[in-house]
């Protein structure tokens, strides 16, 4: 049986998350999986090895954690992202059930119009920051008007995030520089989040109904508001700037946007596979899993590279190139894929879709200076994004 091949990087140093890309390359060219001794981890780095793990959700895990170490018990508890079958599924069903399409529908008019009013101001600026003046705003606003937690929560809601994707990736400074932050979110849902401190009718409160119906204890509420709490932004602000930054990088790109807008969404996929704004997950194996004729053995702790599957060139075509019409690109995995894609996709693609409709509606041209990435173990976005909007005629 071959070898597994080590890497021995930090993949999860400043230098490496600024720059990942060389090292993404490098792990698919050594194989189907690697070993990355510094942090005691296995790697799937390969587009057809992480998709095919991801829909095995019977072998590859995702009770016993989806970071890339075993956190202290104090922060392990049974949430959406970090449980398997029947959980994950009665759990999902209750997050979920505001983010599914038909709901969303009766909020587009409303998301369209803030949308178009941002724009509006914008476009009549000099320059502005993509990030904390046009990407933050509609998640911000929106989402943490439809969660409807106590107003301590919704302040401290990117905060928050930016610490749960920290500690979802190695053991590193980071971790534990987020620890303490964690720990303030956990406190905060399990004292602050109850019946009568939510808003009527937000997400927050669905999850209350559910304990009510008696689908899930009162304990398990308390979990669930993390899961409506940390995620729900930063993956969204991030996939914002990014498709910012690539369409003023590729005029030809915008100039093919503007002809045609049925294009938008795709515009959107591509930005999300070519700088997917998570890096990576890990699941557990559960007995010895074959990949590609390589053993990983059981209980390993495996990482899902999902930003390095999508710029694998066994199955993207010119992978480094930001291109709205690239065939198959349905098939990327910046969502995820299988039980555990991610359930705010819709809304997320949503947000987006409305922002670039106004932007195609009121801006001729994109113009960006370098953007200042953000360090985070798990996610891959801008700090800040200088921005200039030329205004259509």
């Amino acid at each position: 049986m071959p070898n597994i091949p080590d890497y021995d990087h930090d993949l999860y140093s400043d230098d490496a998350i600024l720059d990942p890309y060389p090292h993404y390359a490098a792990m698919r060219a050594l194989g189907p999986v690697v070993h990355l001794p510094r942090h005691g981890l296995y790697a799937l780095s390969r587009y057809a090895d992480v998709k095919r793990a991801l829909l095995n959700h019977t072998h590859f895990i995702s009770g016993e954690g989806v970071a890339g170490f075993e956190w202290p018990e104090a922060f392990r508890v049974p949430t959406t992202l970090s449980t398997d079958e029947p959980t994950h599924s009665r759990f999902r069903t209750i997050i979920g059930a505001p983010l599914q399409p038909p709901q969303l529908e009766r909020l587009t008019a409303e998301i369209e119009t803030a949308a178009d009013d941002l724009i509006a101001r914008l476009v009549s600026r000099e320059s502005f920051d993509g990030i904390a003046e046009l990407a933050h705003v509609l998640p911000v606003s929106i989402v943490s008007t439809l969660v409807g937690l106590p107003e301590r929560g919704r302040q401290r809601m990117l905060d928050w995030a930016a610490a749960s994707f920290d500690l979802l990736g190695v053991g590193n400074a980071r971790a534990a520089a987020a620890a303490e932050r964690i720990g303030e979110m956990m406190h905060y849902v399990q004292t602050e989040c109850r019946p009568d401190t939510v808003a009527p009718g937000g997400w927050a409160a669905q999850i209350w109904q559910a304990v009510e119906e008696g689908r899930i204890t009162p304990a398990e509420a308390g979990v669930l508001h993390i899961d409506i709490l940390a995620p729900a932004l930063d993956t969204t602000i991030f996939a914002i700037g990014h498709l910012l930054h690539r369409l003023a990088g590729a005029p030809d790109q915008w100039a093919r946007l503007k002809q045609d807008r049925a294009l938008i969404p795709d515009a959107i996929d591509e930005a999300v596979r070519l700088e997917s704004p998570i890096r990576a997950f890990a699941r557990v194996t559960q007995g010895d899993q074959n990949v590609d004729g390589i053993t990983v053995p059981a209980g390993a702790r495996v990482l899902m590279m999902y930003a390095s599957a999508n710029r694998d060139d066994r199955r993207w075509d010119d992978p480094d190139r930001y291109w709205i019409e690239r065939p198959g690109l349905s098939g990327h995995l910046g969502f995820g894929q299988g039980r555990h894609t991610c359930a705010g996709m819709h809304l997320a693609k949503l947000e987006m879709r409305s922002l670039m409709k106004a932007i195609l509606a009121r801006v001729d041209t994109i113009e960006v200076d370098a953007p200042r990435y953000r360090l985070n173990n798990v996610l891959r976005g801008f700090e800040s994004l200088p921005t200039r909007f030329h205004a259509a005629a």
